[in-house]
């Protein structure tokens, strides 16, 4: 799987550029920092920190069943890529 995760100061936002580099999942973090949820195929989990929340979305993340963001950030956007720090999985 060709997996990513992109980073701004709007959110952290898990993209498969296999489906032609649409959004397909989030991870929320706090203002303090803490972190709560991570989005995987629409199920919800808690994570602990970013290296948990990449995990749970790397382990649990089924292509067959993803579900794409109404916002779907896109790959193929090099404006929009240019102000995201992004991660490959």
């Amino acid at each position: 799987m060709a997996l990513q995760l992109w980073i701004n100061d709007t959110g952290h936002f898990f993209v498969d550029t296999g489906l032609g580099g649409i959004q397909v999942g989030q991870a929320w973090v706090t203002d303090t920092g803490k972190w709560t949820t991570v989005e995987v195929n629409d199920d919800f989990f808690s994570a602990r920190d970013l290296d948990d929340a990449k995990r749970l979305f790397v382990d649990l993340y089924d292509p067959a069943r993803a579900v794409p963001s109404p916002f779907a950030v896109s790959h193929g956007n090099d404006d929009l890529a240019a102000s995201f720090s992004i991660i490959d999985l």
